[in-house]
């Protein structure tokens, strides 16, 4: 795991591969979009639907599953430190008179 400040974080990101950029380029200069739409638009409503849903992976990002660690609210409470209890019950209070 990285720390703060360790020097070898690449902060630019991912040097992206021209590989990748010259493929991409030559692929959405070859795809004619209206005939792709049209040749959906022919096809029966099943196909259509399937054809449709595999157009939409390559534009919609995937949703990735998220696991939760949830924690009864006792358990909540029991886990904070000192200040965050204060804190915490100054919001309580806060909310309390706010009534």
């Amino acid at each position: 795991m990285f720390k703060k400040g360790d020097p070898n974080i690449n902060r630019k990101g991912r040097i992206a591969s021209p590989i990748h950029s010259e493929l991409r380029k030559a692929i959405s200069e070859r795809i004619d979009l209206e005939t792709l739409f049209s040749d959906i638009e022919e096809l029966n409503p099943r196909d259509r639907v399937n054809a449709t849903l595999k157009v939409l992976e390559f534009v919609l990002p995937k949703l990735s599953s998220v696991q939760t660690n949830e924690l009864s609210l006792s358990e909540q409470i029991e886990s904070l430190t000192k200040v965050e209890t204060a804190d915490l019950i100054d919001v309580i209070i806060q909310k309390h008179y706010e009534q």
